[in-house]
């Protein structure tokens, strides 16, 4: 696993309302081998050519009547390869997402939870350069969006 330095700070307001965010360094660039290829009779290892990158997320949540809380967020992640050093096997790029969610609390203290996001997670085009074993590979995501629907039960 990388090293890391992750920080977040929440804040409940009188309201019952509350405020979240979060950072995150990750040393990614000393992650190892990105791709290993036999060109004939050439056996290539390419250095990972990652790069540190930064994430950030944002959150707030306020009650409603009933035992409702609605919540919003949003995040962005870095592109933690550059796009000439990308790959087939690691096509990272950039990423972020916009997201709401809400919590039905019961009074025994269970809950039932569901959130919705939509996350893009960049075009990440490659160029896998000539090989005359494997050919030239370039390209890009047409549609890099995905919608994330999740669901939990707190017990």
């Amino acid at each position: 696993m990388p090293r890391r330095i992750i920080g977040g700070v929440y804040h409940e307001l009188d309201s019952g309302a509350f405020i979240v965010a979060d950072i995150a360094w990750v040393e990614f660039s000393r992650f190892g081998a990105n791709s290993i290829s036999l060109d004939g009779e050439t056996l290539e290892v390419e250095d990972s050519g990652f790069n540190n990158f930064w994430a950030g997320t944002l959150g707030y949540g306020f009650p409603a009547k009933g035992g409702l809380r609605y919540t919003l967020d949003t995040f962005y992640v870095q592109a933690p390869v550059d796009d000439s050093k990308r790959t087939l096997a690691m096509p990272l790029d950039r990423m972020w997402g916009v997201g709401a969610g809400v919590q039905v609390d019961y009074h025994n203290g269970k809950a039932v939870e569901f959130n919705l996001h939509l996350v893009d997670f960049g075009k990440s085009p490659v160029d896998t350069g000539p090989s005359a074993v494997r050919g030239r590979v370039v390209g890009e995501t047409e549609h890099p969006y995905a919608v994330i629907i999740s669901g939990a039960y707190h017990f």
